[in-house]
């Protein structure tokens, strides 16, 4: 579908969408899809150079683009971004917090620093983001919309990613608790589980797994992730049928089953997994 293609009914004509991690993967692509539905879109990123990149080209496609450069774990800057926004645009009727980060290893040896960092980036960030944008949201309410980017982690915990699967497990209680509280005030919360997705978080973060299991991580990603476009409709359909989850789980299908079916059960494949794929490393 050619960039600047639009949805004919354009059901967000009139909408101010917020997306934040708007540079790249899951961000970038949700990011587009709003604006082919009719919504004017604040991008919100850290990266300067590569969101001034993409909003010049979203622009040069007649797509009515913002870009707003702050790191999200920075509260005052962030909530500077959010009122600006609110203040030339008017209104904003849907926000996706999506920025985030990984970090992985075994939990014992990663530093307290990159702990802290992921708990600055995808937890307090997101929290900073509801302090920021709710008011907003609920002045636009009702019709008004918030999303959380959780992930396949955030539903199962998996080794060697324990920082991540934390802060994901966060959101997810996060979101289901505000889409109650927010539910009287006319703002749907949408909570979205992704599983592999092809995108920059695992190439641009620092994941220090054992070698067999470094091998196989990639493997699987290249061959199943899906594409950050295809999850993105998902997330906009979501958004215009006021559903309340989005579940893809490319990659991670077996893991999620087998734990609905018993948690005992997950947990004790996942460590004999884990043992074996160890002991193929040292025979190795």
């Amino acid at each position: 579908m050619p960039l600047n293609e639009r949805i004919s009914s354009a059901p967000f004509a009139g909408k101010v969408a917020v997306v934040t991690g708007a540079a790249s993967g899951i961000g970038k692509a949700t990011a587009v899809e709003l604006m082919r539905h009719g919504a004017e879109l604040h991008a919100v990123d850290c990266d300067a150079e590569r969101l001034d990149m993409v909003v010049k080209k979203w622009r040069d496609a007649g797509l009515p683009a913002h870009g707003h450069v702050v790191d999200c774990a920075d509260e005052a800057a962030f909530r500077q971004v959010a009122d600006a926004i609110a203040q030339a645009a008017g209104r904003i009727d849907i926000v996706h917090l999506n920025a985030g980060i990984a970090v992985g290893g075994l939990a014992e040896t990663i530093p307290a620093a990159e702990w802290r960092r992921i708990i600055e980036v995808n937890q307090l960030a997101v929290i900073y983001g509801v302090l920021a944008f709710v008011p907003h949201l609920k002045r636009a309410a009702p019709g008004s919309t918030l999303v959380f980017t959780s992930s396949a982690v955030g539903l199962c915990g998996f080794p060697y990613v324990a920082p991540y699967a934390m802060t994901k497990f966060a959101v997810a209680g996060l979101a289901e608790s505000l889409a109650a509280e927010l539910a009287p005030a006319g703002v749907h919360v949408v909570t979205v589980f992704p599983g592999m997705v092809r995108s920059r978080l695992i190439p641009t973060s620092k994941i220090d797994l054992p070698e067999l299991w470094r091998g196989k991580v990639l493997a699987l990603l290249d061959r199943v992730a899906m594409p950050p476009e295809k999850l993105a409709r998902r997330i906009v359909k979501a958004i215009r049928k006021k559903q309340r989850t989005v579940i893809m789980l490319n990659g991670m299908g077996p893991f999620f089953w087998v734990k609905r079916l018993s948690v005992s059960l997950y947990q004790t494949l996942l460590g004999w997994g884990t043992r074996w794929l160890l002991r193929e490393r040292k025979q190795g």
